[in-house]
């Protein structure tokens, strides 16, 4: 019974069966331990929008508002774009700065020759799809408000650009000239 339940994807223990030994018994201490679980799920789910964002909940709606439209003028983008704000780890903040004297560093270029047959349509689909769901592929750091020092992490509403060249030369070449910093793309 216990192999049974596992190929159902039901967490059954022989101490389960011990200790119920009654089925409709056994049915409600497996109900239970699914609803603690989902409790659990939940718990685990993303946060609520801005509520990671340090000093939101103390500040009024026109502050709130103001901050973002200093946001979005670091993005230059649209504050109705910006679809959350949390700040920064040490380790980003540490990173930032450095790249902020020295602006290759921590910087990752890599080239992948693509088959000839690769439907390039599906190709930039997935891609999209990718840039959708994983905010961190749409995320910048901005300076805060509060501090020059405090830095925030900004997930944005935006889709991938995509950049084409006549070579892969001239390519890397203009990608080299794209600087990684305050408020710009991180991917």
């Amino acid at each position: 019974m216990v192999a049974s339940a596992a190929g159902r994807e039901l967490q059954v223990t022989v101490a389960d069966l011990f200790q119920q030994p009654r089925l409709v018994d056994l049915a409600e201490r497996l109900s239970t331990r699914l609803q603690a679980e989902s409790t659990e799920t939940r718990e685990d789910a993303d946060p609520e929008r801005f509520s990671l964002w340090l000093g939101v909940d103390h500040a009024d709606e026109a502050q709130v508002q103001g901050q973002l439209q200093e946001i979005a003028k670091q993005c230059g983008t649209a504050v109705e774009k910006i679809q959350d704000v949390y700040p920064c780890t040490p380790l980003q903040q540490g990173l930032m700065a450095i790249t902020g004297r020295q602006s290759s560093a921590y910087v990752n270029r890599q080239t992948f020759t693509l088959d000839p047959g690769l439907d390039l349509d599906r190709f930039q689909d997935a891609w999209r799809t990718l840039v959708a769901v994983m905010p961190i592929l749409r995320t910048r750091i901005v300076v805060g408000s509060e501090s020059a020092t405090a830095l925030h992490q900004v997930v944005l509403d935006e889709e991938i650009v995509w950049h084409h060249s006549s070579s892969l030369e001239d390519y890397l070449r203009a990608d080299q000239q794209e600087e990684m910093g305050l408020g710009t793309p991180l991917a």
